[in-house]
């Protein structure tokens, strides 16, 4: 908690012989959620999700803390649905982007 005891942070562990995680959630002033982010504690693997208030979400994948992939969902004033994923070799280097229209279909793939 914050000083003004709002919540800021949530940390659950879990750990059985086979999986070992935790699950960080991160709260705004007014409580509101603006990250949750998994950490595989076996593999190295992390994904992190970004909140936004005006309507975005943003997903990210880390491998052994370089980033991998990162999808973007948004809906635009219209509520038109958007989304595009970026993808990023183990350097971290982006290789290319696809981008969807509100089926799910590609529209387009660029790259880098």
């Amino acid at each position: 908690y914050r000083n003004d005891n709002t919540l800021e942070k949530i940390v659950i562990k879990y750990e059985d012989p086979t999986i070992k995680y935790e699950w960080i959630y991160e709260y705004d002033e007014k409580e509101a959620i603006i990250s949750s982010t998994r950490k595989d504690l076996i593999d190295n693997r992390t994904t992190v999700r970004y909140y936004d208030a005006r309507g975005t979400l943003s997903f990210e994948v880390y491998k052994f803390e370089v980033l991998r992939e990162k999808t973007y969902y948004n809906l635009d004033p219209q509520n038109n649905y958007k989304q595009k994923t970026e993808y990023f070799d183990e350097n971290g280097s982006l290789i290319y982007t696809i981008y969807f229209d509100e089926e799910g279909n590609v529209t387009d793939t660029i790259y880098e």
